[in-house]
């Protein structure tokens, strides 16, 4: 389980695992933080969001995003090796709002994505 702000022993051991030395925790589903989405609009955009990653080569885990209380969740995946930059362009290419990256100290953080910005959200 990986949590804001907090560094991950789950993490830095998948780091020297792979070899690698950051990574990103993201989604495709609920576009600029809707969630209105129908299922199968969020499964496309994670089914796609996969495709990417597999042409690109990247190394994926499934997972999932949740609130404190469980009441709302969607489909992620942790990328590792994917570097602060690549992580935002990556979200921004599925139109997010924010995104997950971690660097060399394991540590999640939430990242805002310019799509925030220029909705006058950040």
């Amino acid at each position: 389980m990986l949590r804001i702000d907090q560094r991950s022993p789950f993490l830095a051991a998948c780091y020297r695992h792979y070899d690698v030395c950051c990574a990103a925790f993201a989604t495709a589903c609920n576009l600029r933080s809707r969630t209105d989405l129908p299922v199968e609009e969020n499964a496309r955009r994670q089914a796609a969001l996969i495709a990417e990653l597999d042409r690109r080569g990247l190394c994926w885990m499934p997972g999932e995003s949740r609130d404190a209380n469980g009441l709302w969740r969607e489909s992620s995946v942790l990328v590792l090796g994917l570097s602060r930059r690549d992580t935002l362009l990556l979200a921004e290419q599925a139109d997010q709002y924010a995104v997950v990256h971690a660097g060399d100290d394991a540590v999640p953080r939430l990242r805002a994505c310019a799509a925030m910005a220029k909705a006058g959200l950040s």
